[in-house]
């Protein structure tokens, strides 16, 4: 909209100009002359954009932290051999994962990781145990800890501290 198109306009009282802008997406006439107008939409979809960055942010906060590889302290094998359950020790209230690291035709390694508590201020340990998933049986494989990259006991862990206490 040229100059004197904007004059006219503004002369005639009509605020159109304004609203919608001249061709180049700034304000005809008036204080908004060197701002772009922002339309309820634009805004709208600025907004939408905000917050989706945002959901997304938190979201990737959230799944970075998936806890801290902690020692394991024993396993059980199921009759079926594909089955482990896995033996730690954690502050009371942590939540604990595993996972399959690697399998191989000698030995399946294993992680364990705990999510401790926020609100916890007292380090209380416990024994807690969660279970993995093997693709093929353990037969004569052993099972290593991938925190220590050692071969883990077999057995559960009160049999083995009361094996241990026996002196054998």
């Amino acid at each position: 909209m040229s100059g004197q198109e904007a004059a006219r306009t503004a002369a005639d009282g009509c605020h159109a100009g304004v609203a919608e802008g001249g061709s180049d997406g700034r304000a005809a006439h008036g204080r908004g002359r060197d701002r772009p107008v922002v339309t309820t939409s634009a805004r709208r979809r600025r907004l939408r954009m905000t917050i989706a960055s945002l959901t997304l942010l938190v979201v990737l906060a959230a799944c970075a932290h998936d806890g801290e590889p902690i020692p394991l302290q024993s396993y059980t094998v199921d009759a079926a051999g594909t089955a482990l359950t896995l033996y730690v020790e954690v502050t009371s209230g942590a939540t604990v994962s595993a996972a399959v690291t690697s399998e191989d035709d000698d030995a399946v390694t294993v992680e364990v990781r705990a999510v401790a508590p926020t609100d916890t201020f007292a380090a209380v340990m416990v024994g807690e145990s969660t279970s993995v998933t093997l693709d093929e049986p353990l037969g004569d494989r052993m099972v290593v800890d991938a925190s220590s990259d050692r071969p883990a006991p077999e057995g559960d862990p009160i049999t083995l501290r009361s094996s241990a206490l026996a002196g054998g």
